[in-house]
């Protein structure tokens, strides 16, 4: 079940199979699993896998190009659109520091940090990219410098 309010956790423990938050950082990722679990446990059921949604920009060169590359991407203004709604009430951090954004080293250690917060699965649905040429580009990026690494 999707959803980033603890309401959406108690949906997920009553009638879903796994949670699948979005746009949240490492920390409230990390506390929505553990009241996942305590809701299930108080449930008699499993809690299920935590997937997560996140955009991919990696880059080769340097975080600072990742940014600016995913700052120029329409996925970045399709976000920023949804600060206003969907996603209004996040908290401070940024597109960049909920999702996996910056060199491939970069990723690899966000992806670590988000699998140790509880997230089983990591969806590989977004990369942000502007032409046809920098998805594939991106596509492998991530299937050769990032995902052999994922612990």
């Amino acid at each position: 079940m999707c959803g980033n309010n603890v309401n959406n956790i108690a949906r997920t423990v009553k009638w879903a199979d796994g949670w699948l938050p979005a746009g949240m950082h490492v920390d409230r990722v990390r506390a929505g699993v553990k009241t996942l679990h305590e809701m299930a446990e108080q449930a008699g059921r499993d809690p299920g896998p935590s997937s997560l949604p996140a955009i991919r920009r990696p880059c080769r060169q340097t975080h600072q190009a990742a940014v600016e590359s995913f700052r120029r991407s329409q996925m970045n203004k399709h976000l920023v659109s949804l600060a206003k709604s969907t996603l209004k009430g996040q908290g401070t951090a940024t597109h960049e520091d909920i999702n996996l954004i910056g060199t491939p080293a970069e990723i690899v250690d966000k992806a670590n940090a988000f699998r140790e917060a509880g997230v089983t699965h990591l969806l590989g649905l977004y990369f942000a990219a502007n032409s046809v040429q920098e998805l594939i580009d991106q596509m492998q990026i991530f299937g050769e410098e990032v995902t052999p690494k994922i612990k």
